[in-house]
């Protein structure tokens, strides 16, 4: 009687710990699992650890559906039947978190649809400059914003993403005003004034994406985190522009929109400084009844 047939093993083997990681340190994003189960298949490698603990998904994106493996279930176990809507769930467990993350949202909304949405017309319109030398000035400070972006990255996962947001909001209560002042005093002054502004939206936004993904248990994680942030967004940064231009209107002073940004970013600050806790450092993999632990400098 012929021995069953052997499975080819073709390549070396791949050996990978069930366990990538120390008991109780910060669960990550399970995208690394199939990147190496994709690149171990098409390289020829087994991937032990990984590929042999994950059962081929019924209908997948490979000619046999089993191109992608179905990995871990997540540990809270979400999604079953007859649990409440994550909508619901978010608001009634998750309100605060939501309400703290729309109150310094609406500081990274305004500062950022000012910056790359209102500030050609307003140097055109309102301070005289040409359109060539506007876009020219729009053009350095998104350059500035795309640098101060890696390192104001960087310094959020050295020090919290808190001591980053209080620094942001405390910034756009002190600058917008000498900000808007160097805007008027010619082209260079223009230049410096918005890469200030836009520096100060580069350290609030890049600590503010990864606070809202790790403020939410990952049960309402998406829910909770869309309620807080598309409404700053839709309230204060889609009318940012207009509110500026009404107050220009009204005033008569062309640094009126830097007072509407310090009144927003001063109620941010009180926002961060009595309701945000640090969210660096959380399980990401935590349930809905998990607590944050207590706000911390």
């Amino acid at each position: 009687m012929p021995s069953p047939r052997a499975e080819p093993q073709v390549g070396p083997r791949v050996v990978i710990p069930a366990s990538g990681r120390a008991p109780g340190s910060c669960q990550r994003l399970d995208s690394w699992r199939l990147l190496l189960v994709r690149t171990g298949a098409r390289s020829g490698r087994r991937v032990s650890g990984v590929a042999d603990r994950a059962q081929p998904r019924q209908g997948g994106l490979g000619e046999g559906g089993d191109d992608l493996p179905a990995l871990d279930r997540r540990p809270d176990g979400g999604g079953g039947p007859g649990e409440p809507a994550p909508l619901r769930q978010a608001v009634r467990r998750c309100g605060r978190q939501i309400a703290t993350l729309f109150g310094y949202s609406i500081t990274n909304a305004v500062g950022y649809y000012l910056m790359s949405s209102y500030m050609i017309a307003y140097m055109s319109e309102e301070l005289g400059y040409s359109k060539s030398e506007s876009q020219l000035t729009n053009v350095v400070s998104m350059l500035a914003y795309s640098v101060a972006c890696v390192f104001a990255a960087m310094a959020s996962d050295r020090f919290g993403r808190r001591p980053m947001l209080i620094a942001a909001c405390a910034g756009f209560v002190l600058l917008p005003l000498p900000a808007f002042w160097l805007m008027g005093s010619g082209l260079a002054g223009a230049m410096l004034g918005t890469s200030l502004l836009a520096m100060l939206v580069s350290v609030i936004g890049t600590s503010n994406v990864p606070a809202l993904v790790e403020m939410f248990p990952a049960k309402v994680r998406a829910s909770g985190s869309a309620i807080g942030y598309t409404a700053a967004y839709v309230l204060f940064g889609g009318t940012a522009p207009f509110v500026a231009t009404g107050l220009v209107s009204a005033s008569g002073s062309a640094i009126a929109p830097a007072f509407y940004m310090v009144v927003i970013a001063a109620v941010s600050l009180v926002v961060v400084l009595t309701s945000f806790k640090e969210t660096r450092g959380l399980r990401l993999d935590r349930g809905v009844d998990a607590v944050v632990p207590a706000a911390r400098g």
